[in-house]
């Protein structure tokens, strides 16, 4: 006999799980769709990393530093990855649970002045002027010159002086959370005025032992 009978052949029973470390962390806002997802797995067999988005899968790979790259879509994204070994054993599963892509500028409304003619007896005069976005911005201005935001990043507002009765151009402009950048072009109108209004009393004199009389005008 070649010695080997009766040896018995040893067999070895994997029932771990492999681990696994999600390296791109969660909460993310973006305008841009190319969005990265890497992990980290470790086993002592060869694994397969699987990745989900909204509930389908996308991709998958064998390596142990997973890197995937997915295209968000508008709005929320959620990710799972999960690691399997050559036994079947899985990972307990890691989410991204609040990635948002936003490709949407912001709006701009202009509040006031509410009408684009201003009508003064003075100049120069100072006016307050105020926008509303449909959403938050980080930063704002007004041709050019930088206005304050209100605490909710929704109101926009400041005083221009104005010296001369003529049209000005008011351009807003404001970035979102996300970088997106709206624009807004209107004009107001000033107008000086400084006459008087005249009021003419119609009709001929008249004698009247009347308490109460008309007079047209």
């Amino acid at each position: 006999t070649d010695g080997l009978e009766g040896v018995g052949v040893a067999k070895f029973q994997d029932t771990k799980a492999p681990t696994l470390e999600l390296l791109t962390a969660d909460n993310i806002l973006t305008r841009n769709p190319r969005f990265e997802v890497k992990a980290l797995v470790a086993d002592d067999s060869p694994v397969t990393v699987i990745l989900k988005q909204n509930g389908l899968e996308i991709s998958r790979t064998t390596q142990y530093e997973a890197s995937f790259v997915a295209t968000l879509t508008e709005g929320n994204n959620i990710f799972e990855i999960t690691a399997v070994d050559r036994s079947g054993n899985q990972s307990l599963p890691a989410n991204l649970s609040n990635i948002k892509l936003d490709t949407t500028p912001p709006v701009i409304t202009r509040t006031r002045p509410v009408s684009d003619d201003i009508y003064t007896n003075i100049l120069p005069i100072s006016v307050e002027v105020i926008a509303s976005t449909n959403e938050p911005v980080s930063q704002s201005t007004l041709n050019g010159n930088a206005i304050a935001i209100s605490p909710d990043q929704k109101t926009l507002q400041t005083q221009i002086q104005l010296a001369e009765a003529k049209s000005y151009g008011l351009i807003f402009s404001s970035t979102d959370l996300a970088g997106n950048e709206g624009h807004l072009t209107s004009q107001v109108n000033l107008i000086f005025d400084n006459v008087a209004p005249i009021v003419a009393i119609g009709g001929v004199p008249s004698l009247t032992k009347d308490t109460q009389v008309q007079i047209p005008i």
